[in-house]
């Protein structure tokens, strides 16, 4: 059995150094050297930038196609009540609880074509469309996103600081945005960067309640460095 022994080569590494002892010769055999890692940390920020943008720019695509799954899917929902009348159409919404304002606003018509329709006048196919395409959201937002009452849901601020409520996402033709919020898929303010991106410096109020020392409420100036009170 060939004897080993270890010495410093002149690298400062060890090398192994058989020992023969039938002829005294020696072999110096190279200890394995560790790979050095070449790549900094530099580098590697770089990579975890360029894959931050990546996802960034995969999720901006899917949150596209999602939304336009979404309408077509709300569509196709839609169909399920082709077979009720326009007045029947408004009953179901105004079951919800919500007023013939709220209905005239998502419908996107005035309150008096509203009071026509329930009076027997007929709607126009693309305004009896609107109105199944309301009755199929509701009915999602129901039934899928379990969100009990859908007309106070409907009817309350999404953000504080800010007055846009969900019926005003509807309103204005952003059911996607609306059904993103109640499935929790997006957060309040964003949804509302998507509906109206300078919504903070629209509704930024330079004041606000504060309860002083002596227990009262109070409306003080804000400001970057202090309050005052008024």
């Amino acid at each position: 059995m060939t004897k080993v022994d270890y010495i410093r080569d002149d690298r400062g590494g060890w090398a192994a150094v058989p020992v023969d002892d039938s002829t005294g010769a020696t072999e110096v055999l190279q200890a394995p050297q560790l790979p050095s890692t070449t790549t900094s940390y530099r580098e590697l920020s770089d990579h975890a930038g360029l894959l931050r943008n990546v996802v960034r720019s995969i999720a901006g695509d899917v949150a596209s196609l999602h939304r336009n799954l979404g309408h077509r899917g709300l569509d196709e929902r839609a169909q399920e009540f082709k077979g009720l009348t326009t007045r029947e159409l408004l009953d179901e919404l105004n079951r919800l609880g919500f007023t013939w304002r709220d209905v005239a606003r998502m419908a996107k018509v005035s309150v008096p074509a509203v009071q026509k329709w329930r009076k027997g006048e007929s709607a126009s196919g693309e305004n009896h469309k609107r109105l199944m395409v309301l009755k199929a959201l509701m009915t999602m937002l129901e039934e899928e996103h379990l969100v009990a009452d859908v007309a106070t849901w409907a009817d309350g601020p999404m953000a504080t600081g800010a007055p846009i409520t969900p019926l005003d996402l509807i309103a204005g033709g952003r059911e996607d945005l609306a059904v993103e919020l109640a499935a929790r898929q997006s957060s309040p303010e964003d949804v509302l960067d998507e509906f109206e991106s300078e919504w903070r410096d629209r509704y930024r109020s330079d004041y606000r309640v504060e309860r002083s020392s002596d227990g009262l409420l109070s409306i003080v100036v804000a400001t970057d460095s202090a309050t005052t009170q008024i």
